[in-house]
């Protein structure tokens, strides 16, 4: 598996993105790390470091997908 950080410059160009469960990750600055994290109970705040670091699989799948 590569590390976290080899697939971050792919979700540069990405105002939001959906893991495989449907978490909505939707940019809230310039900073490409710097996202929010929206569930059904309302809003909570990650960075996208985080999610890779807890799903880097179903990131590079998504990422897959969607380029």
């Amino acid at each position: 598996m590569s590390n976290a950080c080899d697939v971050t410059a792919n979700w540069e160009h990405l105002d939001f993105f959906i893991d495989d469960q449907g978490t909505i990750f939707q940019r809230i600055s310039d900073n490409k790390y710097d996202y929010e994290l929206y569930d059904e109970n309302g809003k909570d705040c990650c960075t996208i470091q985080q999610m890779f670091d807890w799903n880097v699989v179903a990131v590079k799948e998504l990422i897959t997908k969607e380029i």
